[in-house]
C-alpha cells in the first residue's frame, strides 16, 4: 500500500485558523489511515507496525506543531529587537534539525536531500538570514521541515511495505524514532517562540 508523499507544507498559509482546520484534517486522515493498516497486518508484524505508526505520527507532529502556532507572526510588523531573536531562532532550529536528520539517513534517502544536510549554506548558514525579513527566514525554515519531513515519510513508506511483506524493517526503529523526536522538539521550540511574538 505505497502512497504517494502529499506535501503538507505547501499547505501552509498566513491565515493562522486556516492551517489549524487542515492540520486538524491531515491529522484525522492519518487516524483513518492507522486503523486500515492494523487491519490488514500480520499478527507477528503488529508491533512493528505500530512503531512505524509512532514514527509517522512523530513526522506528520512536525508538520502539525507548525499549522497550529502563530505562523502570521513571521509575517505581522515586529520590532527590530525581535528581528534579531527571529534569526537566532530560526539559525537554531535550521542547525539542530540539519544535525539530527543526518542521523536519519537511511537506504531509500533521495540524493538530493542527502547532498543538501551536507551544505550548511542551505541550512543555518544561509544568506538568506542575513538580509530580508522574518517572513523570508520563516520561509526557509519551513522548506527545510518539509524536506526532513519527507525523508521520514519515505522511511515510514518503506518499512510500512517491508513489515506488510512479513520482512524487517529497514533499519533500527526506535532509533529512528527518537531522532524524529528530537526533532519534533526542536520545532516545538520554534513554535513557542512564534507564540510569544
Amino acid at each position: 500500500m505505497k502512497e504517494m508523499y502529499y506535501y503538507p507544507f505547501w499547505l501552509l498559509t498566513s491565515d493562522d485558523g486556516r492551517n489549524a482546520a487542515v492540520a486538524d484534517k491531515i491529522e484525522e486522515a492519518a487516524d483513518d489511515h492507522d486503523r486500515r493498516l492494523v487491519t490488514e497486518c500480520p499478527t507477528d508484524g503488529k508491533d512493528s507496525l505500530r512503531k512505524v505508526m509512532d514514527l509517522r505520527r512523530a513526522a506528520d507532529g512536525i508538520y502539525l506543531q507548525l499549522a497550529r502556532t502563530r505562523l502570521s507572526a513571521a509575517g505581522s510588523a515586529l520590532p527590530l529587537i525581535d528581528h534579531s531573536r527571529f534569526q537566532d531562532a530560526v539559525r537554531r532550529l535550521l542547525s539542530t534539525i540539519r544535525r539530527r536528520s543526518a542521523e536519519t539517513q537511511h537506504e531509500w534517502t533521495a540524493p538530493a536531500f542527502g547532498d543538501l544536510l551536507t551544505r550548511s549554506s542551505a541550512w543555518e548558514n544561509t544568506p538568506a538570514l542575513n538580509q530580508g525579513l522574518p517572513v523570508d527566514w520563516n520561509a526557509v525554515a519551513v522548506t527545510r521541515l518539509s524536506d526532513i519531513h519527507r525523508n521520514f515519510h519515505d522511511f515510514c513508506e518503506l518499512a510500512q511495505v517491508r513489515i506488510l511483506q512479513d520482512r524487517e524493517p529497514p533499519g533500527d526503529l526506535d532509533f529512528f524514532l527518537r531522532a524524529t523526536r528530537r526533532v519534533s522538539e526542536a520545532v516545538a521550540d520554534y513554535c513557542r517562540f512564534l507564540r510569544s511574538l
